[in-house]
């Protein structure tokens, strides 16, 4: 996967907005939506991964709510097979977000007249990273930012890796002078 060139502002936007998503991941009492780092939104929507979370905290939209019951709703009616059959994650529509301005037109799909993106797709283009259609791959493979298998401490060290170390609480460019 190639990285784009971004300037150092972007760059602190992106490794902000990674360790903030690790800190709701890592936040055991917080209320509302769970880490669930198996799947990228749980069937019942209680439950979602880091991509899910990061989405979430940068005010990203779901594009289907799901009820009690377990029905998938668009505006209050219920999806049919034959709406997402031609989605890339054809079996996962529930993991869909409303597009935005920005995102990556290659992973824009519709459904009902909505532009919609995959959550992983979503909340890579947030932090900055190129989603070259050959390699996308390398994400949610083992190793990748959104595995599955991610534990909080593989987080930590891949968010490290990517994006630089925990920006420090309350530190200023010139502290020390």
């Amino acid at each position: 996967m190639t990285v784009p060139f971004v300037t150092p502002n972007q760059l602190d936007l992106y490794r902000d907005r990674a360790w903030s998503a690790f800190d709701l991941a890592a936040d055991e009492d917080r209320e509302g939506l769970v880490w669930e780092q198996g799947t990228f939104r749980s069937r019942c929507g209680t439950g979602c991964c880091y991509a899910g979370l990061l989405a979430i905290a940068e005010n990203r939209r779901w594009l289907i709510d799901l009820d009690g019951a377990g029905r998938m709703l668009i505006d209050g009616t219920s999806l049919r097979l034959e709406e997402h059959a031609h989605l890339r994650w054809a079996h996962f529509p529930h993991e869909y977000m409303i597009a935005e301005p920005g995102d990556p037109e290659a992973f824009v799909e519709q459904v009902r007249g909505k532009r919609v993106i995959h959550v992983q797709y979503a909340a890579a283009a947030l932090l900055g990273l190129d989603l070259d259609p050959a390699s996308v791959s390398e994400l949610t493979d083992d190793g990748g930012l959104f595995a599955g298998g991610n534990d909080l401490e593989d987080l930590e060290r891949l968010i490290t890796n990517r994006f630089g170390p925990r920006p420090a609480v309350g530190a200023t460019d010139n502290e020390g002078a």
